[in-house]
């Protein structure tokens, strides 16, 4: 199995200026700021090296769970061991519908420091997280797992790219 990533963040934003710019054709009242897209074309011998993948959509049991990184869902259903890989890519969707979702280290031993110690975040229904961990997020171990608290019909969008 090989794994190629296209990753790509984009937010490009044409502004028309109205004001102090007499004597411009209306193309060229213009500005388009882009200059801050990133994009990656990533695979196992890239400087951030991808080799495995997970997609899931994952159903909140109890109104909580853990996205444990030794043992992720894979293609039809195939466990992903990501246990000393990083976490290069990881992209969480809280579907529409759904309520508040809070993201967090798995409490314990087994937390995986995606974003430093004590991080913690939220997603409203219909937002969505991507992180780009640009071989610096931390080595995965047995376990090692964060946490996604909401309730137990949230359904949350997952795919985890390691390497």
């Amino acid at each position: 199995m090989s794994v190629r990533v296209n990753y790509s963040v984009q937010c490009s934003v044409v502004e028309t200026l109205e004001t102090g710019i007499d004597g411009l054709d209306i193309g060229d009242k213009a500005v388009t700021h882009n200059a801050f897209n990133s994009k990656e074309n990533l695979g196992s011998a890239s400087t951030v090296p991808v080799t495995k993948v997970a997609s899931w959509t994952e159903v909140l049991s109890g109104g909580a769970d853990d996205v444990q990184f030794d043992s992720l869902t894979g293609v039809n259903g195939a466990t992903v061991d990501g246990t000393g890989l990083r976490v290069q890519v990881i992209k969480i969707k809280n579907k529409a519908g759904n309520d508040v979702i809070t993201i967090a280290p798995k409490a314990a031993t087994d937390d995986y420091l995606l974003l430093g110690a004590a991080f913690t975040f939220k997603l409203l229904a219909g937002q969505e997280f991507t992180f780009f961990g640009n071989e610096l997020a931390p080595e995965a171990g047995a376990g090692d797992a964060i946490t996604i608290t909401g309730t137990s019909s949230d359904e949350v969008e997952i795919i985890v790219v390691m390497g």
